[in-house]
């Protein structure tokens, strides 16, 4: 994808809405202490719902609209991407809605344990070679991130298309201390009132299957 024009003076004025981001945090740069505070940023001590790997924002943003008593944080790696649902986001002033520019694999160290009551994944990368599969979003690196960030019975949900890895995150998440509830094939299956992102509305458009998944937290040790 080609560089968008003015990108940093973009994001910068779409402060409104992002949280900052994740080096930042990390580095405590432009006076932000090293963990996020959600008190502070959103005004309240609602819940917080997170997804990593946003996008351009079409799912959180509508999920956000429809859960006002919820807060969500959003976290994506490429600013090239983000910048369209920051600047969707100005538009629309969610009060409990906030982005985050950053890599996954660090978020763990700007937040706080038991802090997040539910995690997206959506349509993540599957990094279909094995010797990619640590960089997978279900792989055990990830997982043990989500465990200490979660709240108890915290929940992690997925959507793919790609039933390798669709097949790979079931048996990663039930090593390491979470219960999959296996969904299959929503839209196949004749569930309903899930909100569409950018790719399932693609994907559906050909009936190419989805798969879905939510997975608990639980106290069992991984394996």
């Amino acid at each position: 994808m080609r560089r968008k024009r003015n990108l940093e003076a973009r994001t910068a004025a779409c402060s409104a809405v992002l949280a900052g981001r994740l080096e930042n945090y990390r580095s405590r740069a432009d006076n932000i202490t090293g963990v996020i505070d959600f008190t502070r940023i959103f005004g309240n001590s609602n819940p917080v719902r997170l997804e990593i790997g946003c996008g351009k924002g079409r799912f959180i943003r509508e999920t956000a609209a429809l859960n006002p008593g919820v807060n969500f944080i959003a976290l994506e790696k490429s600013e090239n991407v983000l910048i369209t649902a920051l600047e969707n986001s100005v538009k629309e002033k969610p009060p409990n809605l906030r982005f985050i520019l950053g890599r996954a694999e660090y978020i763990g160290e700007i937040l706080e344990s038991n802090a997040i009551e539910r995690i997206y994944l959506n349509f993540s990368c599957p990094f279909p070679k094995n010797t990619d599969a640590k960089l997978r979003l279900t792989h055990s690196r990830f997982l043990g991130i989500y465990r200490k960030i979660l709240v108890d019975d915290g929940v992690v949900e997925l959507k793919t298309d790609d039933l390798p890895f669709f097949n790979f995150s079931v048996k990663s998440l039930t090593e390491n201390g979470f219960a999959p509830f296996l969904n299959g094939e929503p839209y196949k299956n004749g569930v309903t009132g899930k909100i569409l992102t950018e790719y399932e509305e693609k994907f559906l458009g050909f009936s190419k299957p989805i798969y879905y998944l939510t997975a608990k937290k639980t106290t069992r040790s991984p394996v």
